[in-house]
Protein backbone atom coordinates (compact mmCIF):
# COMPACT_ATOMS: atom_id res chain seq x y z
CA UNK A 1 0.00 0.00 0.00
CA UNK A 2 1.36 3.41 -0.88
CA UNK A 3 0.28 6.86 0.20
CA UNK A 4 1.30 10.31 -0.96
CA UNK A 5 3.49 12.18 1.49
CA UNK A 6 5.75 15.18 1.62
CA UNK A 7 9.10 14.37 3.16
CA UNK A 8 11.78 16.68 4.45
CA UNK A 9 14.45 15.42 2.06
CA UNK A 10 17.24 16.94 4.16
CA UNK A 11 16.54 14.29 6.79
CA UNK A 12 17.08 11.50 4.30
CA UNK A 13 19.95 12.85 2.22
CA UNK A 14 22.24 14.40 4.82
CA UNK A 15 25.96 13.60 4.46
CA UNK A 16 27.01 10.53 6.39
CA UNK A 17 30.50 9.29 7.09
CA UNK A 18 30.47 5.51 6.71
CA UNK A 19 32.84 2.63 6.38
CA UNK A 20 33.25 1.24 2.85
CA UNK A 21 31.35 -2.01 3.52
CA UNK A 22 28.42 -0.16 5.06
CA UNK A 23 28.04 2.08 2.01
CA UNK A 24 26.56 -0.74 -0.10
CA UNK A 25 24.11 -1.60 2.68
CA UNK A 26 22.99 2.01 3.06
CA UNK A 27 22.62 2.36 -0.72
CA UNK A 28 20.48 -0.79 -0.80
CA UNK A 29 18.22 0.70 1.87
CA UNK A 30 18.03 4.23 0.46
CA UNK A 31 17.64 3.42 -3.25
CA UNK A 32 14.02 2.16 -2.93
CA UNK A 33 13.21 5.12 -0.67
CA UNK A 34 14.63 7.59 -3.20
CA UNK A 35 12.60 5.93 -5.97
CA UNK A 36 9.44 6.18 -3.86
CA UNK A 37 10.11 9.86 -3.19
CA UNK A 38 10.73 10.51 -6.89
CA UNK A 39 7.31 9.12 -7.84
CA UNK A 40 5.61 10.80 -4.88
CA UNK A 41 4.65 7.69 -2.94
CA UNK A 42 6.09 6.03 0.13
CA UNK A 43 4.93 2.82 1.77
CA UNK A 44 3.07 3.48 4.99
CA UNK A 45 4.45 0.27 6.40
CA UNK A 46 6.52 -2.56 5.03
CA UNK A 47 4.97 -5.96 4.65
CA UNK A 48 7.33 -8.32 6.45
CA UNK A 49 6.42 -11.94 5.93
CA UNK A 50 6.07 -14.27 8.88
CA UNK A 51 8.62 -16.64 7.33
CA UNK A 52 11.29 -13.88 7.32
CA UNK A 53 11.40 -14.08 11.11
CA UNK A 54 11.33 -17.85 11.55
CA UNK A 55 15.04 -18.43 10.99
CA UNK A 56 17.83 -18.12 13.52
CA UNK A 57 17.56 -14.79 15.41
CA UNK A 58 21.26 -14.07 14.87
CA UNK A 59 21.04 -14.34 11.06
CA UNK A 60 21.36 -11.24 8.92
CA UNK A 61 17.99 -11.85 7.23
CA UNK A 62 16.23 -12.09 10.62
CA UNK A 63 17.85 -8.92 11.95
CA UNK A 64 17.19 -6.94 8.76
CA UNK A 65 13.54 -8.08 8.62
CA UNK A 66 12.97 -7.10 12.26
CA UNK A 67 14.65 -3.74 11.67
CA UNK A 68 12.45 -3.11 8.62
CA UNK A 69 9.36 -3.92 10.67
CA UNK A 70 10.45 -1.58 13.48
CA UNK A 71 11.27 1.26 11.09
CA UNK A 72 8.07 0.95 9.07
CA UNK A 73 5.98 0.96 12.26
CA UNK A 74 7.73 4.06 13.59
CA UNK A 75 7.43 5.85 10.23
CA UNK A 76 3.72 5.01 9.99
CA UNK A 77 3.25 6.38 13.53
CA UNK A 78 5.27 9.47 12.60
CA UNK A 79 3.01 10.11 9.59
CA UNK A 80 -0.09 9.63 11.73
CA UNK A 81 1.26 12.03 14.37
CA UNK A 82 2.15 14.67 11.78
CA UNK A 83 -1.21 14.53 10.03
CA UNK A 84 -3.38 13.81 13.08
CA UNK A 85 -5.00 11.05 11.02
CA UNK A 86 -4.61 7.59 12.56
CA UNK A 87 -6.96 5.71 10.25
CA UNK A 88 -4.18 4.26 8.04
CA UNK A 89 -1.98 3.43 11.05
CA UNK A 90 -4.97 1.62 12.58
CA UNK A 91 -5.89 -0.17 9.33
CA UNK A 92 -2.37 -1.61 8.97
CA UNK A 93 -2.53 -3.22 12.41
CA UNK A 94 -3.87 -6.58 13.54
CA UNK A 95 -7.67 -6.88 13.90
CA UNK A 96 -7.38 -6.93 17.70
CA UNK A 97 -5.50 -3.59 17.59
CA UNK A 98 -8.09 -2.17 15.20
CA UNK A 99 -10.58 -2.22 18.07
CA UNK A 100 -8.94 1.09 19.00
CA UNK A 101 -10.70 3.84 17.09
CA UNK A 102 -8.69 6.43 15.20
CA UNK A 103 -9.88 9.00 17.75
CA UNK A 104 -8.67 6.85 20.65
CA UNK A 105 -5.26 6.48 18.99
CA UNK A 106 -5.10 10.24 18.41
CA UNK A 107 -5.80 10.79 22.11
CA UNK A 108 -3.16 8.23 23.12
CA UNK A 109 -0.45 9.98 21.09
CA UNK A 110 -1.42 13.57 21.99
CA UNK A 111 1.73 14.17 24.04
CA UNK A 112 3.95 13.10 21.15
CA UNK A 113 2.12 15.48 18.80
CA UNK A 114 2.27 18.35 21.30
CA UNK A 115 6.02 17.82 21.75
CA UNK A 116 6.37 17.62 17.94
CA UNK A 117 8.43 14.47 18.38
CA UNK A 118 9.88 13.70 14.95
CA UNK A 119 10.27 9.94 14.45
CA UNK A 120 11.39 10.15 10.82
CA UNK A 121 15.04 9.77 11.86
CA UNK A 122 14.47 6.07 12.52
CA UNK A 123 14.80 5.52 8.78
CA UNK A 124 18.53 6.17 9.18
CA UNK A 125 19.30 4.79 12.64
CA UNK A 126 19.33 1.43 14.34
CA UNK A 127 17.59 1.15 17.70
CA UNK A 128 19.23 -0.31 20.76
CA UNK A 129 17.20 -3.50 21.15
CA UNK A 130 17.16 -4.09 24.90
CA UNK A 131 14.59 -6.79 24.20
CA UNK A 132 15.79 -8.32 20.92
CA UNK A 133 13.08 -9.26 18.41
CA UNK A 134 11.91 -12.79 19.20
CA UNK A 135 8.89 -14.87 18.34
CA UNK A 136 7.24 -15.89 21.62
CA UNK A 137 5.71 -19.33 22.34
CA UNK A 138 2.21 -17.87 21.75
CA UNK A 139 3.26 -16.84 18.21
CA UNK A 140 3.60 -13.09 18.84
CA UNK A 141 6.71 -11.19 17.84
CA UNK A 142 7.98 -8.96 20.64
CA UNK A 143 10.74 -6.36 20.55
CA UNK A 144 11.69 -3.45 22.75
CA UNK A 145 14.44 -0.98 23.43
CA UNK A 146 15.41 2.61 22.85
CA UNK A 147 16.30 4.96 20.02
CA UNK A 148 17.11 8.63 19.78
CA UNK A 149 15.18 11.19 17.81
CA UNK A 150 17.34 14.27 17.90
CA UNK A 151 18.45 14.57 21.51
CA UNK A 152 15.34 12.84 22.87
CA UNK A 153 15.66 9.21 23.96
CA UNK A 154 12.52 7.21 23.17
CA UNK A 155 11.68 3.86 24.74
CA UNK A 156 9.55 1.42 22.78
CA UNK A 157 7.89 -1.94 23.20
CA UNK A 158 6.23 -3.45 20.12
CA UNK A 159 4.16 -6.59 19.67
CA UNK A 160 3.07 -8.10 16.35
CA UNK A 161 0.71 -10.95 15.38
CA UNK A 162 0.97 -13.05 12.24
CA UNK A 163 -2.05 -12.18 10.09
CA UNK A 164 -2.42 -13.45 6.53
CA UNK A 165 1.25 -14.41 6.34
CA UNK A 166 2.53 -10.98 7.48
CA UNK A 167 3.43 -9.43 10.82
CA UNK A 168 0.89 -6.80 11.88
CA UNK A 169 1.09 -4.48 14.88
CA UNK A 170 -0.82 -5.79 17.89
CA UNK A 171 0.51 -3.54 20.66
CA UNK A 172 2.66 -0.46 21.08
CA UNK A 173 4.16 1.33 24.05
CA UNK A 174 6.30 4.30 23.09
CA UNK A 175 7.60 6.68 25.72
CA UNK A 176 9.77 9.76 25.25
CA UNK A 177 12.24 9.71 28.13
CA UNK A 178 13.55 12.77 29.93
CA UNK A 179 17.04 13.81 28.95
CA UNK A 180 19.42 13.45 31.88
CA UNK A 181 21.82 16.36 32.14
CA UNK A 182 24.99 15.79 34.10
CA UNK A 183 25.44 18.39 36.78
CA UNK A 184 28.80 20.02 37.30
CA UNK A 185 30.28 20.04 40.73
CA UNK A 186 31.65 23.31 42.02
CA UNK A 187 35.02 23.21 43.62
Amino acid sequence: MAINVTLNKSLIFRPVSVARGALRRITAILAPMAAAIAVGTFPATAQVSVTALQGPPNSTAYRESALMLFRSTMLALDQANKTGNYSVFRALAAPSFQKNTADRLAAAFTIMRERRLDLSGVAMTTPNFQRPPRVQPDGTLHMGGMFFTGATPVGFDLMYRPIGGFWRLNGIDITPRPVMVASRRRR
